[in-house]
């Protein structure tokens, strides 16, 4: 019952303080996964396929 009072509480406080300092918060926009040279984007996919992970690294 006090943790619920709490949040509440809480709340109630970072509204005020967004409400006094004239914050205005809203969601963000999701980036777009496009993809812009779609040649590009084939060739990496290519070059990926010659890479191997987990070989040691050459020191």
């Amino acid at each position: 019952m006090q943790l619920v009072i709490f949040r509440k509480t809480a709340e109630n406080i970072a509204d005020d303080y967004l409400k006094s300092r004239g914050v205005n918060l809203v969601s963000g926009q999701a980036r777009s996964r496009r993809v812009h040279n779609m040649t590009a984007y084939r060739q990496g996919s290519q070059d990926s396929k010659k890479i191997d992970v987990r070989r040691r690294m050459i020191s």
